[in-house]
């Protein structure tokens, strides 16, 4: 997270994939996946120049501004990853396409990654 030009603090974050009425909770998780970033496809990410990804959460829990722990969102992270890979391999079935199913195990890859994270995260 870089902070505002000149201001020293984030000041604004747009996040409209699967925009949709839920929880607060909910779309912060999803946030926190992609920021901290859980995601095993966060290319170029290293936590001794971006930061490690427990104090990015704490970071964007803290700026979040409603009283969440991290250990809730990170919960909430797994919650919503097991969500998005039975949706998307609902629409692998419905679909035909193979590239949805990879797809799906990527999310439960990371489900599983979030799940043994802790502030001694390890690579």
């Amino acid at each position: 997270m870089q902070p505002a030009r000149g201001r020293g603090r984030l000041s604004g974050v747009i996040d409209v994939d699967f925009a949709g009425p839920g929880p607060r909770l909910w779309d912060l998780s999803y946030l926190a996946y992609r920021m901290a970033p859980y995601a095993e496809d966060a290319a170029g990410f290293d936590p001794a120049r971006h930061g490690e990804r427990e104090e990015r959460l704490a970071t964007l829990v803290a700026a979040y501004g409603i009283r969440y722990s991290p250990s809730s969102v990170r919960e909430a992270i797994v919650e919503r990853l097991d969500w998005l890979a039975e949706f998307t391999e609902a629409r692998a079935a419905e679909t035909g396409r193979a590239d949805l199913s990879a797809h799906a195990e990527t999310y439960r890859r990371d489900a599983a990654r979030v799940i043994g994270s802790s502030p001694t995260w390890s690579e």
